[in-house]
């Protein structure tokens, strides 16, 4: 019986321990989701509200505000000052901060996909006639994680030239990386890494091609789908745990949502023998540039 019970008592002491390394796993998980909510679909706002001399302003009111749809997302400035909204999605966001006794204080944001905007606030003591000071500077010095990361936006994607019309073509024109000419397969490589190591996704799903485990993009291979891209961004460093899949770059895009105003545009994309010089070995033979 007492080999039994030292058995038992172990047994114990195992559920014991596996209780609390369970707790620790989970305690941890959990304060990672708080740390950082961005996904690969949306974006955070942090910040700080302090007063005009550095003080912490605890418990203000911050409301952040989708321009292009008029949602709203609200929190309450911490002890130390500090705020974080999670989960936005990406667009212009209108970023006010307020509390009793001081002016009403305003920031425009932009949000981006996967990424923390900063949106710090130094409120000024309040007088009989409300003032809003309104501020639009975008931050020099991204201290909210060490990404490496290349943003393009709508604007640049539609005027950027694109051959093919390829979602993943913006991918080759972030820092360290380059079109892939060592042949294979693979869009583009990045800081020296094979062309496809990299990861790919549209609205947080996976582009890379199932067949052969590569990023010639989509189930079937096909690169058409730019004129639907909101916004893409290269990660190409640091990943946070959001990412994964590949140890490349990370090519983050989503499409355009809806808005409160229509909108809408067209694309036309035209190319033939007129538009195109003729191949080195069509001109030596005297051959016309194909159709």
């Amino acid at each position: 019986m007492a080999t039994v019970t030292r058995v038992r008592n172990s047994a114990r002491r195992v559920r014991s321990s596996c209780g609390l390394a369970l707790g620790t796993i989970l305690t941890f998980c959990l304060a990672t989701l708080v740390a950082s909510g961005q996904t690969l679909t949306t974006g955070d706002i942090a910040g700080t509200v302090t007063d005009a001399q550095g003080a912490v302003v605890s418990h203000a009111q911050v409301t952040a505000t989708n321009i292009d749809t008029g949602s709203v997302s609200k929190t309450e400035s911490t002890a130390t000052g500090g705020f974080h909204i999670p989960l936005l999605v990406p667009g212009q966001y209108r970023v006010t901060a307020t509390h009793e006794g001081f002016d009403v204080d305003s920031t425009s944001v932009l949000v981006s996909v996967a990424k923390v905007a900063q949106a710090n606030f130094a409120m000024h003591i309040g007088s009989v006639q409300q003032t809003v000071h309104v501020t639009s500077a975008a931050p020099l010095l991204d201290t909210e994680n060490g990404d490496l990361t290349t943003t393009f936006d709508q604007k640049q994607l539609e005027s950027i030239p694109n051959p093919g019309n390829d979602v993943t073509f913006v991918g080759q024109l972030a820092p360290g990386s380059v079109m892939n000419t060592a042949g294979g397969t693979g869009n583009f490589s990045s800081y020296g890494l094979p062309a496809t190591s990299n990861n790919m996704t549209i609205n947080g799903a996976s582009i890379i091609s199932p067949w052969s485990n590569t990023n010639n993009t989509l189930a079937m291979n096909m690169t058409l789908g730019n004129n639907e891209l909101a916004e893409a961004t290269v990660v190409t460093n640091a990943y946070s745990v959001q990412y994964g899949g590949l140890g490349g770059a990370q090519l983050v895009e989503t499409t355009r949502a809806g808005a409160n105003q229509f909108h809408g545009n067209m694309a036309f994309w035209w190319n033939n023998e007129d538009l195109n010089a003729n191949n080195y070995f069509n001109a030596q033979q005297g051959h016309p540039a194909p159709l």
